[in-house]
């Protein structure tokens, strides 16, 4: 018997799984892979723009100094160190930035498909 391998809802379903859960990292992975087999999938994009914004607001959270106390221990250290080996703010600013920017991209992506879902505008208010 031939197993069938997984389609784009497979990916989508489990990214949403993923997503609720609070592991943005897994959801993102997984609506990549559904946006691959369907470059226009409105919902994936939608919701991989959801997570990057999740975790462009911890990063902002992580990266700000007068924030460290909502951090573990071990995420202030790491944040510190690199303080040391860059100019402080620069990396800051860049490192919160990137998923922010992505998922500005994500969210005209999604709304480029033609999908009119006020859901989307909403992500995408959020992002400034």
């Amino acid at each position: 018997m031939q197993r069938k391998l997984p389609n784009k809802t497979v990916y989508y379903e489990r990214g949403l799984v993923y997503q609720k859960m609070g592991n943005h990292q897994l959801a993102i992975a997984d609506f990549n892979k559904a946006i691959s087999m369907k470059k226009n999938c409105s919902q994936s994009l939608f919701c991989r723009g959801v997570s990057r914004l999740h975790i462009s607001s911890s990063m902002e959270t992580m990266y700000a100094p007068d924030k460290h106390a909502n951090c573990e221990p071990e995420m202030v250290d790491g944040v510190e160190n690199v303080r040391h080996v860059c100019e402080e703010g620069n990396l800051n600013e860049l490192k919160s930035r990137l998923p922010l920017t992505l998922a500005i991209k994500d969210f005209k992506d999604a709304l480029q498909t033609g999908d009119e879902n006020p859901e989307i505008y909403d992500g995408l208010g959020r992002c400034y």
